[in-house]
């Protein structure tokens, strides 16, 4: 009898284990159809903020970031000098303003100057007698009237201060003056500085009173019509970077904006102490920008068309990446399942997808509002 009723309880108690298996398994399968078939209506898209979109193509570029700073090709930059010492009278112009090639920008007088264009008149009156004497000297000793050293003793003294009168010449040119018009009564004191290039004053290094000698400099000029970038590319990167590459160049004064620019010219010495060279970047817009801005750039060494979804359409989890695919649509419901994808570089708020068996190229995903769904799991 004992035996019967432990009979009944054993088989009572794997009726009741198989029903809970049932139960579980059950569960599970919903479970399983919850993540799989997640069922929203136009309503609750609206309250949500739930959208709906196509994965998108779009350019994404491998690049090597690099830094800077903005200069200008050596001959549009100047810097002005005297070649004699003198007192500075008059400053025409401040830093910042523009002038032309040829314009005046600072005088000053100096008696050094004065003095060559009186030896220049001096020189101009001897050469002319000493030129007559040669003459009358080359014919005497044509004819055998005079001995040759006095003919050879004046053609050296003609040339000597031809030379001499020459010099003196080219000397008042490089301090702006007009040797062959000059006469005694146009003699003056003042030098006129003038603008070598067209272009800013960047700096004014005289003040009215100073005196400034050969060879200081009294100002600074520089033309930015082509200002370019000097970038530094470390050694590991050389060989990734090619002339016509594109350049966005960033700005700390401008947070917001990029600029646009392309490799123009790559170095061929790498300097032993940074271990880097120099790439030469032309720049499409500098309208904002001043010589000598630190600039951090990024050289686009690789650029290819891919999907992309917005990063916001992405569900990062520990096991890996995920998005919720549109399965079907009915009038008034919108069916999701959460699929799994690869994805690569992302770029300015949008990552890169890989297509799969799940993932097609015209497949539709929830693109923002996914909270709502991941909620639903």
């Amino acid at each position: 009898m004992l035996m019967q009723i432990n009979s009944k309880i054993l088989i009572l108690l794997i009726f009741i284990g198989g029903c809970a298996r049932r139960n579980q398994s059950s569960e599970a399968e919903n479970e399983t159809v919850k993540v799989d078939d997640i069922r929203v209506t136009n309503d609750q898209m609206s309250e949500m903020g739930l959208e709906v979109g196509y994965l998108e193509k779009a350019d994404i570029s491998e690049g090597v970031a690099v830094n800077g700073y903005l200069d200008t090709p050596p001959q549009y930059k100047a810097n002005v000098s005297s070649m004699i010492g003198g007192r500075i009278t008059n400053i025409h112009f401040l830093p910042g303003d523009y002038v032309q090639k040829g314009q005046e920008v600072v005088s000053m007088e100096s008696p050094e100057f004065l003095r060559l264009q009186q030896h220049y008149i001096e020189a101009r009156g001897e050469l002319k007698y000493l030129e007559n004497e040669y003459q009358r000297q080359k014919k005497l000793n044509e004819s055998n009237v005079n001995a040759q050293k006095v003919y050879l003793q004046a053609e050296r003294d003609y040339l000597s201060k031809s030379a001499e009168f020459t010099v003196i010449g080219n000397q008042l040119k490089l301090l702006d003056a007009d040797p062959v018009n000059l006469q005694t009564e146009q003699l003056s004191s003042v030098i006129s500085l003038r603008a070598p290039v067209n272009g800013y004053i960047s700096a004014i290094n005289a003040a009215l009173g100073e005196y400034m000698h050969a060879e200081d400099k009294v100002f600074r000029m520089v033309n930015p019509e082509h200002l370019h970038a000097e970038l530094n590319v470390f050694e590991k990167d050389i060989l990734k970077i090619k002339k016509g590459q594109q350049v966005e160049l960033g700005f700390p004064q401008m947070k917001d904006s990029v600029i646009l620019g392309e490799v123009f010219l790559v170095g061929k010495e790498l300097d032993e102490d940074s271990r880097s060279i120099n790439v030469h970047v032309h720049i499409t817009d500098h309208r904002q920008l001043v010589v000598g801005m630190y600039v951090e750039a990024r050289i686009l060494t690789h650029v290819q068309e891919v999907f992309v979804i917005p990063n916001e359409a992405l569900i990062l989890e520990e096991k890996g990446a995920s998005i919720f695919m549109v399965t079907s649509q009915d009038e008034d419901v919108f069916r999701f399942k959460k699929v799994p994808v690869k994805v690569g570089a992302e770029r300015d708020g949008r990552t890169q997808i890989f297509l799969t068996e799940d993932v097609k190229d015209d497949s539709r995903i929830a693109i923002s509002g996914i909270y709502y769904l991941s909620s639903n799991e």
